[in-house]
């Protein structure tokens, strides 16, 4: 009667997501965070609304920035956020990413390159549209992992950098 149950034929699968999760390094993810030039922040509001990043180079796939924003909405609404399309929103969130290669000699005199993904999100104050805060999620990218492993550590990535975000209040008039 069990085996019946959908829901129980999706144990096996989720227990071996679980285990590549647990078996996966996240150690190599770096995140910092930084408030804009001045920024006095007395509340930061609970409704943010995304803008477009300008591309100087290749921008990334489609299906990468619809990743990244579910991924962000999903942390942002833990904590208390929420979308607010059209012009209603409290703060404006902008995201994009950028790698570059790396070389790490500690593997052998000769290096080792690879290659460093870089995740930004950016805070801006939709009045005077003026920085209010920066992180970044820094990581080895490894392309030899599977999809979903890949997807599990970009996660941990966005979860670590919105420890770092201002918590959501009740914006206040600047005075």
């Amino acid at each position: 009667m069990l085996a019946r149950n959908p829901a129980v034929r999706l144990i096996p699968s989720v227990l071996v997501s679980l285990v590549a999760a647990a078996c996966t390094s996240t150690s190599d993810i770096r995140v910092s965070a930084v408030y804009g030039p001045g920024v006095k922040l007395d509340g930061i509001g609970k409704t943010y609304n995304w803008v477009e990043h300008v591309w100087e180079g290749e921008a990334p796939p489609p299906e990468l920035d619809e990743l990244i924003r579910s991924i962000v909405e999903r942390h942002l609404a833990r904590r208390g956020f929420s979308v607010q399309p059209g012009s209603g929103a409290e703060f404006y969130l902008a995201q994009y990413v950028s790698k570059e290669a790396q070389s790490d000699f500690s593997v052998n005199p000769h290096g080792e390159v690879y290659e460093k993904g870089s995740l930004f999100l950016e805070v801006i104050d939709p009045a005077t549209r003026k920085l209010i805060w920066r992180g970044v999620a820094l990581a080895k990218i490894d392309k030899t992992l599977a999809p979903e492993t890949r997807e599990q550590r970009l996660d941990v990535a966005v979860g670590r950098l919105l420890e770092k975000f201002p918590a959501a209040s009740v914006r206040r008039p600047r005075g």
